[in-house]
């Protein structure tokens, strides 16, 4: 999974109290089994849902999602979650930032 973060994830980025901020996310397959069930979650956001939950391999989907930030440092922690036929599989990605 790949977290773009604010601003497309350029690496500096202005924000202010109250600003609202783009959430960028990419799954990709990198596996040669096929997924399905693909999901993700941002940490004080919720559930974000991918444009496609099922993934064949080397298939990549994105999804976005709205949120208003706060004053100080912060960190966005993602989770990106999906099954094979016989195990679920996972990955999480952080991106910290600060909001002046």
């Amino acid at each position: 999974m790949e977290l773009l973060g604010p601003r497309d994830g350029k690496e500096t980025v202005i924000l202010q109290d109250e600003d609202m901020v783009d959430w960028h996310f990419r799954a990709n397959n990198s596996s040669t089994e096929k997924l399905w069930g693909v999901y993700g979650y941002l940490e004080g956001y919720g559930h974000v849902w991918y444009d496609d939950t099922y993934l064949a391999p080397g298939e990549t989907t994105d999804c976005w999602a709205a949120d208003e930030v706060w004053t100080g440092e912060k960190t966005a922690d993602a989770w990106a979650t999906a099954w094979t036929f016989e195990r679920q599989v996972a990955d999480e990605i952080s991106y910290g930032y600060y909001v002046g």
